[in-house]
């Protein structure tokens, strides 16, 4: 029993443990998690938040294991991301998992997968050393020409991003 002008102190005991938690995982995801949108094998997430390039890579891996910035391989799935959102407001980019950070006008994808489907507007895709990561344009208010092409933005720029996962 504590007296009336006295204090007390709880005792905290801390334990550490070596022992890693047991992670069970499979080949292979058989559903998207809650939110998520699937297309294909992927899965994919619209982070309606603005920041750089590097950040944005960082949030997809706090997301969801494996998860990484999205790659589009192909028409079908450019078209799939490009309609994910549609931009209403001030957000007219969104960031994929590309950049030509080692090679001006090299470009690849940050997951692996090979860069052999572009969607590059007219005369981007080689903006020189302060531009280096691609991003996606989502608002097409004005000129239809825009709406799903790729820019050559600079990294430190703040857009919305797209996040993947692999299923398989």
């Amino acid at each position: 029993m504590v007296q009336e002008g006295t204090t007390s102190t709880p005792k905290i005991t801390t334990m550490i443990s070596t022992t890693e938690p047991m992670v069970t995982t499979t080949a292979a995801m058989k559903d998207c998690p809650d939110g998520w949108s699937k297309n294909g094998t992927s899965c994919y997430w619209i982070v309606e938040y603005e920041m750089d390039w590097v950040a944005a890579q960082d949030v997809c891996k706090q997301l969801s294991p494996g998860a990484h910035l999205a790659s589009s391989g192909s028409a079908v799935e450019n078209d799939f991301l490009r309609h994910l959102y549609t931009a209403t407001g001030s957000t007219w980019y969104i960031w994929l998992g590309a950049t030509d950070s080692s090679e001006e006008g090299t470009w690849s994808w940050t997951d692996g997968t090979a860069f052999n489907y572009t969607y590059w507007y007219s005369g981007e895709g080689s903006d020189g050393a302060n531009h280096n990561c691609l991003a996606m344009n989502v608002w097409d208010y004005w000129n239809n020409d825009y709406f799903g092409k790729w820019f050559d933005r600079g990294c430190f720029d703040s857009n919305w991003c797209i996040c993947e996962i692999d299923q398989a």
